[in-house]
């Protein structure tokens, strides 16, 4: 699992900050109660500053996806806190949700691309829905920036009429990319998202990703 940052414009844009942009403080996650209970993440740390790329290591089952999961606000954590620009976003035993004008900021690339994307929407439809939902461009103009997005991550147009199952596994993990750069976010975690897709398509993607940190 990798966290990469910065927004993006035709390259992802960088900002300077003067302390980390994303800290996951001591975060734990823990499911079940009772004698059932099993801690998924213990007291982890992870701290991550603008420009930088963060790896995540460790075996299957070690709690790398559950991590980030709440560094994103998808996993309520049972201890810790998570600190987005030095302002705490989401702790332990307090009932919130990551506010709506923080969510833009972290998005998150999952392992499984077919699973993320709707198989019936056309992939530039899938793309113009989360632009949509994050920039509120009406219809015409979110098609523009969706053909954009995938235009920079290798999807053609003629691709991007296309249904998810008609792509590649590493086209449609392409699309993933370009469906989590749809509001420009400052930070984008990456769930392993080579591990599905064919030795070519993973070098092919490392480079894109590469391009836009």
């Amino acid at each position: 699992m990798a966290a990469l940052t910065a927004p993006v414009g035709e390259k992802l844009q960088q900002k300077a900050t003067a302390g980390p942009l994303l800290e996951g403080k001591d975060i734990s996650v823990t499911f079940g109660r009772g004698a059932e209970a099993f801690d998924a993440v213990r007291a982890a740390s992870v701290t991550v500053h603008s420009g930088e790329a963060v790896g995540i290591v460790g075996e299957s089952g070690s709690g790398k996806t559950t991590l980030a999961r709440a560094l994103v606000g998808l996993q309520r954590p049972s201890a810790g806190e998570v600190r987005l620009e030095g302002r705490s976003i989401f702790s332990a035993g307090i009932e919130q949700r990551m506010p709506r004008s923080e969510r833009w900021k972290t998005q998150m690339i999952f392992q499984d691309p077919y699973s993320s994307l709707n198989p019936r929407m056309r992939v530039w439809q899938a793309v113009a829905e989360a632009v949509q939902v994050w920039k509120s461009l009406p219809g015409a103009e979110a098609r523009v920036e969706a053909l954009r997005l995938l235009n920079a991550m290798g999807i053609s147009d003629d691709q991007a009429r296309q249904f998810p199952n008609s792509l590649s596994g590493g086209q449609r993990q392409r699309v993933s990319v370009a469906r989590a750069l749809a509001p420009d976010p400052k930070v984008l975690i990456a769930d392993e998202p080579t591990s599905s897709i064919d030795q070519s398509a993973q070098a092919q993607l490392l480079y894109l990703l590469r391009r836009l940190q």
